[in-house]
């Protein structure tokens, strides 16, 4: 940073963002219970070196960068506190270099603007709250777009070095991340008379950059046997598009509901004057909308179905550098102030509602295993609707016998012990962090149980437990 950041008023601005960033994203960090692809990293980060390997090789949703620096933060500990603080120092980064990268382009008044948005955006909080790795994706994803944005004008071979170093990393964090060379090649496409001799440096980065993924394709391709696990992913329709962005300013509850789209109206107006005013216009849209848009197109085309909106932390960067432009940019004073804080407070409300609102409470295999322990007597049996509700059960150290529904064969009179079912809620929709509903096993017809009686049945935020015959 310059000498001049850090003189008042910005240096104190500067710090109390950041302190505020890191309140935020340190907040009740272990309260709530890991939900299962939180556990997924764990499994993954704690597996012996040549098991997580082939775990890799068969469970291919994600490249292997982030569970490798997992598994060094494995070391340090396993409990939720220890798992989701790599993310939380993550977005406490982000929220920094959101500021230091936008203040090189726009100015340090768009740079606090996008950095103070960033700061109290509730979507980013929460996936800075996660052990998973979108708050690293979200910064691979800004230096990506910063030295992409640079390395038009060939200032400094470091833009290129940037591009190429980050865009390698961000490549090998997230499948999804492949969409943002995507994004820049349409934008080369579209300034194509003014962007026509960066195409072939741009094309050699890219093939430098590609080789670590390249070779992790490889060497999954060699695995007879590979799982998506991503059949949980309903279809998208093109209101989605819309909803992504909502989501993105104010977090969904669930549904789009009339306070959500009346709180979306400032963040809107901050778009729209970006998007027509600001030169840097159509690297922007390219940015934000092309990954979305191409993900829509193959779920409406083929049936497989990869629209969530966690995966376009790609996107992010962009959504945020639109707004601190748009709001920062106003050409009244008066009016630039009061947009500033009606995204402020649109911002702040929507958190609350997520700190308030059981639909943001993450699944609670915690309290799941806390009360099949007080409840267990010799001879009992868990039975699970699918195998991977397994590993929930050994995190939180239910060492208890545990069938999967469908090998679940017990004769009359075999054992005389009870039996508790436990099932996760499958419902989902393209838009966490939120739950789209709750569910009831019984009212839901989700198990038959036959001429089993029901003996006990208790709600969890996720997780329905019974107890039968």
């Amino acid at each position: 940073m310059k000498q001049g950041d850090f003189q008042p008023p910005y240096r104190k601005t500067l710090i109390a963002l950041l302190l505020g960033a890191a309140f935020l994203r340190l907040l009740n960090l272990g309260t709530q219970s890991l939900w299962f692809d939180e556990i997924i990293t764990w499994l993954r980060a704690t597996l012996p070196f040549g098991q997580f390997l082939e775990f890799s090789r068969t469970n291919i949703v994600h490249p292997p960068l982030y569970f490798l620096l997992m598994r060094l933060v494995s070391y340090l500990g396993t409990d939720e506190f220890t798992l989701r603080f790599p993310s939380a120092c993550l977005g406490i980064i982000g929220v920094a270099s959101m500021y230091s990268l936008v203040r090189k382009l726009y100015g340090r008044k768009v740079g606090l603007v996008a950095a103070a948005l960033l700061a109290v955006n509730p979507f980013h909080i929460w996936y800075s709250q996660e052990a998973r790795m979108y708050a690293l994706v979200f910064l691979e994803s800004l230096f990506i777009g910063f030295y992409f944005l640079r390395g038009r004008g060939y200032e400094t071979w470091g833009d290129g070095a940037g591009l190429l170093v980050f865009s390698a990393f961000a490549y090998v964090t997230h499948y999804f991340c492949l969409l943002l060379p995507l994004a820049q090649y349409f934008y080369i496409l579209l300034k194509f008379r003014e962007t026509h001799c960066l195409l072939r440096r741009w094309v050699l980065l890219q093939a430098l950059a590609a080789i670590p993924i390249g070779t992790w394709v490889i060497f999954i391709a060699l695995s007879p046997e590979k799982h998506m696990g991503i059949g949980w992913i309903p279809k998208p329709g093109l209101a989605d598009l819309l909803l992504t962005l909502v989501n993105f300013g104010v977090t969904l509850p669930g549904h789009l509901d009339i306070w959500s789209g009346i709180a979306f109206i400032p963040f809107g107006i901050s778009l729209a004057w970006a998007a027509w005013r600001n030169r840097d216009r159509a690297w922007w849209l390219s940015w934000l909308f092309i990954p979305p848009a191409v993900v829509l197109f193959i779920s409406l085309t083929t049936g497989r179905h990869f629209y969530a909106d966690r995966f376009f932390s790609i996107c992010l960067p962009a959504f945020f550098l639109m707004l601190g432009w748009g709001a920062g940019s106003l050409p009244s004073l008066r009016w630039r102030r009061a947009l500033i804080a009606l995204l402020l407070l649109a911002s702040l409300a929507g958190l609350l509602r997520m700190h308030l609102s059981p639909l943001f409470i993450r699944e609670d295999w915690r309290g799941v295993c806390a009360f099949l322990q007080a409840q267990w007597r010799a001879g009992d049996l868990v039975v699970v609707d699918r195998e991977a509700w397994r590993i929930p059960l050994h995190y939180y150290g239910c060492e208890f016998p545990v069938l999967v529904k469908e090998s679940w064969e017990v004769k009359p009179g075999q054992r005389q012990g009870r039996v508790w079912i436990v099932c996760r809620n499958p419902y989902e929709w393209p838009h966490p962090p939120a739950r789209p509903r709750e569910f009831d096993i019984l009212s839901d017809r989700m198990i038959d149980l036959g001429e089993s009686k029901v003996r006990m049945h208790r709600h969890f935020i996720g997780i329905e437990v019974l107890l039968v015959d």
